[in-house]
């Protein structure tokens, strides 16, 4: 009887190991090198089905209860009936029936049918901190998982600020250091300086013309420092005229500077006077060869002005046929010539009389003109001017009162009084060039009787004709070239 109450006592012990067991299959364990569990956070107790593992790559779902749990990723569903299920050292499971459910966890080994519920409990607090946030931390009682619940943000630093105000040489700023952490922190504000507030010593007065130059101390840094002074320029007052003009030569004004008495002189423009001149006289000065000059004399500065008087030039002396003066022999006409560049002019009658006939050149030059030579000469008796001299001048043959006969069929204008008072001019040959007749160019030519114009009659009436061009001459025909008029 005592054997057999042992033997049942000791099944009873057996059984009541074997339920313990099965009780305390599913113990969730937190393996070293499974990966890191992920909790759900839960203001109350919570269950956890555990976290990934990263134990290996099986993706094996065995359901006889024998599968290969060593390469486990937290994928496989081992839904095995093995009890008791232990592992060996290859993470085989020995599954035997109604094994638990093993859902997500994977280990580096095979894994105990089972599993359990965390249970969570309130840990402690960790409070938040300048850079870093508070919470409560909660423990599973069973497992020992935590987790971190009822965050709190972090709550930044708290500085106490000292100031640096502006220098001369120095920004603004300020240092900060923190009341909980003693992080410090400095800041400052850019191109803040005050500058150098100097006190000037005058060491060299700037003058009119010169630079002048300071000293600078400042009394906030020490600093020194030399500067120059601006010259300060004359300053002039009213300038006033010097009464120095002259006749070519304008006059100057001055005025003096009130600093330093410089004076300043600057020219008037326009205000020269001219000259001051009387009347020309003259020099007597012509010869046969040349045309004499008249001067005058300016009253302020005696300069004295000279010009040429034109046709001045006085008759040669002719002996026996040559010029006692100049050498030049006379012409066979007796006229005496001046030869220009281009052209020759009569200057002087010379020692022609009578029956004149002006040549058309004169040492191969044109005979262009003969002036007042023969005005009022009582000694002609006749004229001809070549057809070279086209321009007749006024009073050309003035009071020649023994002149009968003119030929001068190039001449085109007949200048005013050119044939006055020639009381005997009997005959006047004229050419169809002419366009102007000026008024009394043949007044009180008594005797007139003939003016032969080379012309038609209709050309002679488109003459211009000027008031009593013909004034008291003689009881005269016209005879043209078609007929008398």
């Amino acid at each position: 009887m005592a054997k057999k109450l042992t033997i049942i006592l000791l099944c009873l012990f057996m059984a009541l190991i074997a339920a313990t067991a099965i009780t305390l299959g599913l113990v969730y364990e937190k393996n070293e090198g499974a990966g890191e569990q992920q909790g759900t956070e839960q203001d109350g107790p919570s269950s956890s089905t555990g976290g990934s593992a990263d134990g290996g790559s099986g993706n094996n779902e065995n359901t006889d209860g024998s599968g290969n749990g060593g390469n486990n990723n937290g994928n496989e569903d081992n839904t095995g009936n093995g009890s008791n299920g232990g592992s060996d050292s290859n993470g085989n499971n020995d599954g035997g029936s109604d094994g638990g459910d093993n859902t997500g966890s994977g280990n580096n080994g095979g894994s105990n049918g089972g599993s359990h519920t965390c249970k969570f409990t309130f840990n402690m607090t960790v409070a938040p901190e300048c850079t870093k946030e508070g919470y409560d931390v909660y423990l599973c009682s069973t497992c020992g998982t935590s987790e971190r619940r009822n965050r709190k943000p972090a709550l930044n630093h708290d500085y106490e600020w000292t100031e640096h105000k502006a220098t001369c040489v120095t920004d603004w700023s300020r240092d900060g250091v923190c009341r909980r952490c003693k992080d410090t922190k400095t800041e400052t504000v850019p191109d803040s300086t005050t500058g150098h507030n100097y006190n000037w010593t005058v060491i060299k007065p700037a003058s009119c013309t010169q630079d002048g130059s300071r000293s600078g101390s400042c009394p906030d840094c020490s600093a020194t420092t030399v500067q120059a002074i601006p010259r300060t320029g004359h300053s002039f007052g009213s300038y006033v005229f010097n009464n120095n003009a002259q006749c070519e030569t304008d006059g100057t004004e001055s005025a003096t500077c009130s600093n330093c008495n410089s004076v300043d002189t600057r020219t008037v423009v326009g205000s020269k006077t001219g000259h001051s001149y009387g009347k020309y006289v003259s020099n007597n000065d012509a010869t046969c060869t040349k045309d004499g000059t008249s001067s005058r004399t300016c009253a302020t500065c005696q300069k004295v002005d000279t010009i040429t008087v034109p046709n001045s030039k006085i008759p040669h002396n002719f002996v026996k046929g040559t010029c006692s003066v100049c050498g030049e022999i006379a012409d066979p006409s007796g006229l005496v010539f001046t030869d220009y560049a281009t052209y020759s002019e009569v200057t002087s009658v010379g020692t022609a009389t009578g029956d004149i006939v002006i040549p058309a050149t004169h040492n191969g030059l044109p005979v262009t003109g003969f002036g007042w030579i023969f005005n009022s000469r009582e000694d002609i008796t006749s004229l001809v001017i070549p057809d070279s001299v086209t321009e007749l001048p006024a009073d050309a043959l003035f009071g020649c009162k023994n002149l009968k006969k003119v030929v001068m069929k190039g001449v085109t204008h007949i200048g005013e009084n050119a044939f006055w008072k020639c009381a005997n001019l009997e005959s006047i040959t004229i050419g169809k060039n002419v366009t102007e007749i000026e008024r009394y160019a043949f007044a009180e030519c008594y005797a007139l009787k003939e003016i032969i114009f080379e012309g038609t009659r209709a050309e002679w009436n488109a003459v211009v004709k000027e008031t009593e061009w013909d004034y008291r001459a003689g009881n005269y025909t016209v005879k043209c070239s078609d007929g008398t008029i």
